[in-house]
């Protein structure tokens, strides 16, 4: 019987597998496979204890997880309900199409040319 102090989590048939594939997947991160599986074993009806022992983690980090769970909505894809929230901190210096042009140019041979791409890779459209 469930604690009354376990975050009641009710799963769909497709969060359900959607779940089941990230645990079943070879490239899924770890991290994303535990918590898909504290998920799991929470729509099981497994107790916090129970849980923290089968998956050999903290209580903090079942907790939080089923609680992060329950609180997003149910409209959000499973993928992003398992997603850290954005830390904060500061602003990237660089967008993502001038680091692959600064890497793409970091394989070119040396010369002027090159001098004069990064400067103008780095000039252009600043992340605001």
């Amino acid at each position: 019987m469930p604690s009354k102090h376990t975050q009641q989590i009710i799963l769909s048939e497709q969060q359900r597998n959607a779940l089941d594939l990230i645990v079943r997947q070879r490239k899924s991160s770890q991290a994303m496979v535990l918590r898909a599986k504290i998920i799991l074993l929470g729509a099981q009806g497994k107790s916090l204890q129970g849980t923290t022992k089968e998956l050999k983690c903290n209580r903090e980090t079942v907790t939080r997880w089923r609680k992060h769970w329950v609180e997003r909505s149910d409209e959000i894809p499973v993928l992003e309900k398992l997603k850290e929230a954005p830390r904060p901190g500061a602003k990237a210096k660089f967008t993502e199409e001038q680091i692959c042009l600064i890497v793409a140019m970091s394989c070119d041979k040396p010369g002027l040319k090159a001098h004069h791409k990064m400067n103008l890779a780095l000039r252009v459209s600043p992340v605001s």
